[in-house]
Order: C-alpha cells, then sequence, then structure tokens
C-alpha cells in the first residue's frame, strides 16, 4: 500500500492544532528516543509456577493478592515466605486454549478493613441468556462467552468469602483484545477496560470492530452490551449507571470513553486523573489520560493523526466474502476489495484525544521491520503512578509494564518536549504482567506471564522464560 512520504499542508495543521491541545508529557517519540537505565532496585524471586498471574494488589491484611487468569483463582501469598492460601475459586469454564480468557482484574472496595470488605473481579463466563451475534453457530466455544464483574464478601475473621454476587454482566468476551482492568476511581466509580475483541486481525479479521459505535436506548434497556467493545465503562458498586456518566449519541450508558483497543492497564493519579496504556497493532502503542466523553480514535487511528505506517482497512466491509481473502497486517497493505481510510481522512479527528505518549510512532520514511519482537510496540500490560520519594528518579513518573520487551518503561506525565522521553528498564527475560507499588515505593511486586515470547538481553526474541508465573520483588538500592 503506498504511503506519503511527506505531510501534506491540512495534515500538517491538523496535527499542529491537536498537539498544542494535548495535555502534558508527548508531542512524538520513537524508540530512538528512549533512555536506557539501570533499575535501581536489587531483585528475588517470592514465587514461581502460578499458573498465568495476572492483578496483584497488596491488602490490608498483609498479604498480596493475586489472580490466576488460567488458574481460575484468587490467591493470598504471604510476602515474606511465599506461602499461599486460596482466598476463591471461580467455578467458570475451562479457559480456552491460546485465549485470553480466565479470571483478570480486580479491585478492592475503598472501605475495605473499615467495614465494606468487597473485592470487585472480572473474569469470562458463559451466558445463557446471550449470545455473540458475530458467532451465530452455537458449537463455537465462543458463541456465549461474556465477561461479568462479580462483587465477593470477604470474611477476614474466618478469611474466606462468605458471598459473591454479580454486578455488571454481558461484556464482551472473546479469545483475544479483552482488556479486563478495574480499578476504583476517586470518585468511588469503578472504571473497567473493555478490549475490541482482537476484530479485523488474525483469526478474527472478518468481525468488524465496534470501538466506534454506541449502544442505542433499546439495546440499553434490554441488557444489550454488545456495544461495549473497545471502550472504559463507569459504574456504580451495584452495577447500575451513574447520573453524571456522558451522553453519548443520545443515550446515557455505561460508557466512560470509546475508540479504544485493548487497554490492558489503568491506574489513577495522586490527583485523580485516570491513566491508561494501550496496545497498538503493529506501531504506537499508547498511554492516555482519560476524560469523560473522549474519543481515542481506534480503529480509525493509531497514536497520532500522521498517516504513518497504518491506514484502517476494514476486512469486514470488502466488497467480497472477506473469507476468500488472505489478512495482511496494516503495514503490508490491502487488498482491492478492502476499503481503506487514511487517518486523517476520519472526520472525527479534530475532536479525538491524543495520546500523552505512544511506544512507538515512527516517521512515515523511516525503514521499519515489522516482525513481531522488531515491529516498534512493546506490549503494555499494567500501570502504575509512582507517587513517592524513596527512589527520586522514578518520583512523579508513570511506570508501565512490557510483556514483549521485559521492561518497565518510565515517564513524567507532567513533562514537555526533550523532558517527555521514556526510561527503559530492562529487567531480564520475563513478561511482566502487573506491578504493585508498596512500603513507600521502596519494594515493588512484579507478577510475571508463564508462557510466551519476550527480547533477551540482547535484543533478541525468545520464548524461555526467566521465572515463568512468578512473583518477583524488587527492593531499593
Amino acid at each position: 500500500m503506498p504511503r506519503n512520504s511527506l505531510l501534506n499542508t491540512s495534515l500538517a495543521a491538523l496535527m499542529a492544532g491537536m498537539l498544542l491541545a494535548a495535555p502534558g508529557a508527548l508531542a512524538e517519540q520513537s524508540p530512538a528516543d528512549v533512555v536506557e537505565a539501570t533499575f535501581p532496585f536489587d531483585k528475588a524471586v517470592l514465587v514461581e509456577g502460578l499458573r498465568a498471574p495476572h492483578e496483584i494488589r497488596l491488602g490490608v491484611d498483609g498479604k498480596l493478592w493475586v489472580t490466576e487468569r488460567i488458574g481460575k483463582r484468587l490467591i493470598r501469598v504471604n510476602p515474606e515466605t511465599g506461602d499461599i492460601k486460596p482466598a476463591f475459586e471461580f467455578a467458570i469454564p475451562d479457559v480456552l486454549e491460546g485465549a485470553q480468557t480466565g479470571v483478570m482484574g480486580f479491585a478492592f472496595h475503598p472501605d475495605f478493613g473499615k467495614g465494606t470488605d468487597r473485592i470487585f473481579v472480572v473474569h469470562t463466563y458463559e451466558d445463557s441468556e446471550r449470545t455473540d451475534p458475530t458467532r451465530p453457530d452455537a458449537s463455537d466455544p465462543y458463541h456465549r462467552l461474556f465477561q461479568k464483574v462479580v462483587a465477593l464478601d470477604w470474611d477476614a475473621t474466618t478469611e474466606t468469602v462468605t458471598g459473591s454476587s454479580d454486578v455488571l454482566t454481558g461484556i464482551p468476551a472473546n479469545n483475544d483484545h479483552n482488556s479486563g482492568r478495574i480499578v476504583f476511581g476517586q470518585d468511588g466509580k469503578l472504571y473497567l477496560t473493555v478490549g475490541d475483541q482482537g476484530h479485523n486481525q488474525l483469526v478474527n479479521y472478518t468481525r468488524p470492530i465496534e470501538a466506534q459505535r454506541l449502544p442505542t436506548a433499546e439495546e440499553l434497556a434490554a441488557g444489550n452490551h454488545f456495544a461495549y467493545q473497545g471502550k472504559v465503562l463507569r459504574f456504580n458498586e451495584d452495577g447500575s449507571v451513574p447520573g453524571d456518566n456522558p451522553v453519548l449519541g443520545g443515550v446515557q450508558s455505561h460508557i466512560f470513553t470509546l475508540g479504544h483497543r485493548n487497554a490492558q492497564g489503568i491506574t489513577v493519579g495522586p490527583d485523580g486523573t485516570l491513566y491508561a496504556n494501550e496496545h497498538g497493532p503493529s506501531s504506537d502503542d499508547e498511554i492516555n489520560v482519560l476524560v469523560s466523553g473522549g474519543n481515542y480514535g481506534w480503529p480509525n487511528v493509531a497514536g497520532l493523526v500522521d498517516d504513518s505506517h497504518y491506514a484502517y482497512g476494514n476486512w469486514s466491509a470488502a466488497s467480497v466474502d472477506p473469507s476468500t481473502l488472505t489478512f495482511n497486517q496494516p503495514e503490508e497493505g490491502f487488498p482491492a476489495a478492502v476499503p481503506v481510510v487514511k487517518e486523517s481522512e476520519w472526520a472525527g479527528a479534530a475532536d479525538m484525544k491524543q495520546p500523552l505518549a505512544t511506544l512507538f510512532t515512527v516517521g512515515a520514511n523511516d525503514e521499519i521491520n515489522f516482525g513481531y519482537f522488531e515491529r516498534p510496540t512493546v506490549g503494555p500490560s499494567s500501570i502504575q503512578y509512582y507517587a513517592d520519594d524513596a527512589v527520586p528518579e522514578l518520583s512523579g513518573k508513570l511506570l508501565s509494564t512490557a510483556m514483549k520487551h521485559g521492561a518497565i518503561y518510565a515517564i513524567d506525565p507532567a513533562a514537555s518536549g526533550d523532558e517527555a522521553k521514556f526510561t527503559k528498564y530492562y529487567l531480564g527475560q520475563n513478561r511482566l504482567r502487573d506491578l504493585e507499588i508498596v512500603d513507600g515505593g521502596k519494594t515493588i511486586f512484579l507478577v510475571t506471564d508463564s508462557a510466551g515470547g519476550v527480547l533477551n538481553a540482547a535484543g533478541e526474541g525468545v520464548s524461555e522464560l526467566e521465572n515463568p508465573g512468578a512473583i518477583l520483588v524488587y527492593t531499593a538500592k
């Protein structure tokens, strides 16, 4: 597919206006802009062999609480000894081979340990009343697969879950791009990331991306949440729609923001700002500031509106049966039957929310190898704000873990220009899934994937992991 080597005048003007309006860190970054540094922490291994640990949080009981996506349980781990106690085992369908399904994110109620001992957990399930309209075959294992948020009632005296109740059900799920991170905002509302289901790519390339579609009033009244793909949801503890949620397309729903691909991390800064990181296609992973009603561009835009290496080719709208076509990545071009729209041609480009930072944007003339390990994406998985002073070089920085790169990328969200550069801390041959900052910033706990590809110290792609399914402890030097 031909790419414009230079921005035309109208696109340049559009970008200039958008970047002036963008808050904080970024204009544009490439892999060459990254500063590499040694992580100022010592490493120890607490536990290995967990079954795809997904999220880790320190509880008020002093224990590390961890979800195991494939293990289908919530566990408590002694941070000194590594001893494990199951907290709850979920009765959910078998995790499908190679799929991004199972038990994912969780959040403690803000008053946990103070009288409201509830834990909100996201997991996939089979819904007896709903079906995926893009998978009409009842024998398809994903025909009735959805996500839901449940609330677990915890009894600290007996150290058991005494009850479980559904909070929000019928959230779309698939074998890919489920996202599934959840946090409480400072406003007391729950925020949940929902991915685009991996549509328009790989095995799902004939299925349309719904990240820009908004639900109708009729869908909402019927409890049909299929339009929640590629969104961040905001809801009350009982799953209801807050009265101050944005009205989008004439409808007030659970949707807080739209236009997301696969937001795997979400966190709340000290001032209440919501930050999320998000997977790009073959370039332009993003870190975003989430604002009510914001549209973040996907699938029409990846990163900045720069017409560089990405254009939206909609396979599901092909003039022929798309299943007869061979899938290509965006940078490889599209068959003539597939309609293609450049980023600058999207009608919503001027109003979309720009990313705070990208990992990474590359120039239209840059020679890029788009092989899995060479392409300018890092595989962001979680994000936390380092609000402490224990390690001054991290103070005030966002820390984003990277699966493919085995690294933490740190950036100051308030910086601009040359100061707004990522610092890369390579931590070894592990896919980093989530982190928890404790002890005034002196200790960071990390959980690692059980399997998958990662870069080694020489920058080569390998499949052997140093500490699979582990909890790692990093202590400030």
